[in-house]
């Protein structure tokens, strides 16, 4: 009976000492752990934090989101919150010369005046999609003057057409114009590709507008640039 009750303390000693070994394991292991666990999650933390900051940018109060290849900003539009898209963020092209007075000329004409935004007829595509964000703002309200896309052809002479429309009651698809018929209520944009890369008034009775470009991004470039103007994100 003593070997019995012996041989029993043997084994529930060996026992303990198992479970006991189990525990300075578990507790050792926990020590190990944790401090890695802790040191992941701070540094996913940092990749998270850091990814956030480098698709954001803040530019005088207004935040942009990069969303694909472009930047999106929350903008109060006539007391309304637009998600409106850029291609470039305000520090991008707020060097670009845009003559200040274009903002003032633009903001002053009415629901009765248009607006025709010119291309020449072999014009890069690029300077296509930029007379679009620009006519953009009239949709958005920013806007009040009804504009149009157009060609501009220096040759181009309304009187003859008008003779040709009464023959043929054709109508053209675009507005075909240049700065010959810009008036106060007939305001032309001419986009062009030069050597030098600015926006201007062509003379001095600020009717018409020239849009140059060294290359065909640079007419984007200048119509955001006129655009973040138009929507006082860029304060002249």
């Amino acid at each position: 009976m003593i070997e019995i009750n012996k041989e029993t303390t043997e084994k529930e000693g060996v026992k303990e000492k198992d479970e006991n070994s189990k525990k300075i394991d578990i507790k050792s292991y926990l020590k190990i752990i944790i401090p890695v666990a802790v040191v992941l999650i701070i540094v996913l933390l940092i990749i998270i934090l850091s990814k956030s900051k480098t698709n954001t940018n803040n530019y005088n109060g207004f935040e942009f989101y990069k969303d694909g290849n472009l930047w999106n900003a929350y903008i109060n539009i006539n007391n309304q919150d637009m998600l409106v898209p850029f291609k470039y963020l305000p520090s991008e092209v707020d060097e670009l010369y845009v003559n200040p007075l274009i903002e003032k000329r633009i903001m002053a004409l009415g629901a009765e005046d248009i607006i025709v935004l010119a291309v020449e007829e072999d014009a890069n595509a690029t300077a296509v999609v930029a007379s679009v964000n620009l006519a953009r703002l009239y949709k958005l309200g920013v806007i009040a003057a009804e504009t149009h896309g157009g060609l501009y052809d220096e040759n181009f002479n309304l009187t003859e057409y008008l003779i040709e429309y009464n023959k043929t009651g054709v109508e053209q698809e675009f507005f075909t114009t240049n700065c010959n018929y810009a008036n106060n209520n007939f305001v032309v944009f001419k986009f062009t590709e030069t050597n030098e890369t600015k926006m201007d008034f062509t003379n001095k009775d600020y009717n018409c507008i020239t849009v140059t470009a060294k290359n065909a991004e640079d007419f984007r470039k200048l119509i955001d640039k006129l655009a973040f103007e138009l929507l006082g994100i860029i304060k002249e």
